[in-house]
């Protein structure tokens, strides 16, 4: 009885941080919904997931 009461509480764990995780990327994609029409928002996803450049922006290069 002892084994089956740590069991469901070890799979109690594993639920309750598997919802949580769930509602931290229900909460991003809210906030990125949100904040979708932000030309700010915009230009910094360009820039970091695209490798886009605003004109004027200067472009270093590192090389080994």
């Amino acid at each position: 009885m002892r084994s089956q009461i740590l069991s469901a509480e070890a799979e109690k764990a594993q639920w309750t941080a598997a919802r949580d995780a769930q509602l931290q990327v229900n909460a991003d994609l809210q906030d990125a919904v949100d904040h979708s029409g932000d030309p700010d928002r915009q230009a910094d996803i360009a820039r970091s997931k695209l490798g886009l450049t605003a004109p004027g922006d200067q472009v270093i290069l590192f090389t080994d």
